[in-house]
């Protein structure tokens, strides 16, 4: 029952009472005011601000009083996401060798698709070893960040030395330029 409770003491508070009170119309007739309308919304918005700030500060003390533990990871994002994208690309390699192996043999792509994971497995494996190893592994992200945005860098000046020769179709210097973009973004965060 903690959860529930913890859950419908921080709901949302106000926001149907606001809207409902603040769609009382002004006038019920040309002239004829609504009767205690500025009343109602006075009321409404005290309500709405002593479950705001009363119940808002209550909720920590409540949260402890309950011991009702963070249910984050102890282990660092990094691994969290190597871990599940370990097992998300072992459960795709799963399905393709297992479901897709006749059709491999004939499709190329399909083919492609089972190397492709396979190599990937691979480096997250890399990856979770590097984790394991590195004694310092935030100053070894940081690094290897700093790394991949010179080398997405030097990937986008020659994209541009080769926009400006006019080789290639715009679009797809476009849909090129916004994958290095989206894989700046993931090293980032979507800051430069």
């Amino acid at each position: 029952m903690k959860e529930p409770f913890i859950i419908s003491f921080a709901a949302m508070r106000g926001v149907v009472s606001l809207a409902a009170a603040l769609s009382i119309p002004v006038y019920i007739s040309p002239g004829e005011a609504f009767p205690h309308r500025n009343i109602i919304l006075f009321v409404t918005f005290v309500i709405i601000l002593i479950t705001l700030v009363g119940q808002g500060l209550l909720l920590a003390p409540i949260l402890k009083f309950l011991k009702i533990e963070d249910a984050g990871s102890e282990l660092p994002e990094e691994k969290q996401e190597a871990i599940l994208m370990k097992k998300l690309k072992e459960t795709a390699l799963q399905k393709l060798t297992s479901d897709f192996s006749e059709l491999s043999e004939s499709n190329s792509l399909v083919r492609h698709q089972i190397y492709k994971l396979e190599n990937e497995m691979k480096l997250i494996a890399d990856k979770a070893q590097c984790m394991g190893s590195t004694v310092d592994f935030a100053a070894a992200m940081n690094e290897n960040k700093d790394v991949l945005r010179q080398v997405i860098q030097a990937q986008r000046n020659e994209l541009h030395r080769m926009k400006r020769e006019k080789i290639f179709d715009d679009h797809v210097m476009r849909t090129i330029e916004m994958q290095l973009d989206f894989d700046e973004a993931k090293i980032t965060g979507f800051a430069h």
